[in-house]
């Protein structure tokens, strides 16, 4: 896009670097996918290139710093940008007219978060539920006659929750 100068901007309007004017009267506008612009006016049989939209590259690209709007702001952890024309030294494309896709299956992350709070959930009303009937002191009734309520109870809750209660030996206290 262009804003009311001629200038190739962002979608947020920052002017392009290195900048490249349009001109007033262009029908067309093209960028070719080693991003060369070209534009075609009335009267003209063919395109004309007005510029070149080059990439840049980091050494450590974690290093950038969030700007905001998809900004983002070489630092010293970064390293010195790599500024080089599309399909040169290892750079992408572009496309014009196209948004970049995301790379997350969005419904797969919802069913991975709903399962992940399910079995924290669980997870919580268990220990919750051994808190509240003093876990210790359960184990420590474990082999007194008023022990077997208390134990079918919460063997009942946990096999509720799909949970079962096992002892692997006798404890002792």
């Amino acid at each position: 896009m262009r804003n009311a100068e001629g200038t190739v901007v962002t979608a947020s309007g920052y002017p392009l670097q290195p900048e490249i004017q349009i001109p007033a009267d262009a029908a067309t506008i093209t960028v070719s996918s080693d991003g060369i612009v070209s534009v075609q006016t009335p009267g003209d049989v063919e395109a004309q290139e007005v510029g070149q939209i080059t990439l840049a590259d980091f050494s450590n690209r974690q290093g950038l710093q969030p700007n905001g709007e998809s900004m983002l702001i070489e630092t010293p952890a970064s390293g010195a940008a790599i500024i080089a024309n599309p399909f040169a030294e290892g750079m992408g494309r572009l496309v014009q007219g196209s948004l970049e896709s995301s790379n997350v299956n969005v419904v797969q992350e919802l069913v991975d978060m709903i399962e992940t709070q399910r079995a924290y959930e669980v997870s919580s009303k268990t220990i919750t539920s051994a808190s509240l009937r003093g876990g210790s002191a359960v184990i420590r009734n474990k082999w007194n006659s008023s022990f077997g309520s208390v134990n079918l109870r919460h063997r009942n809750y946990l096999n509720s929750l799909g949970l079962s209660l096992r002892w692997s030996q006798p404890f002792h206290f």
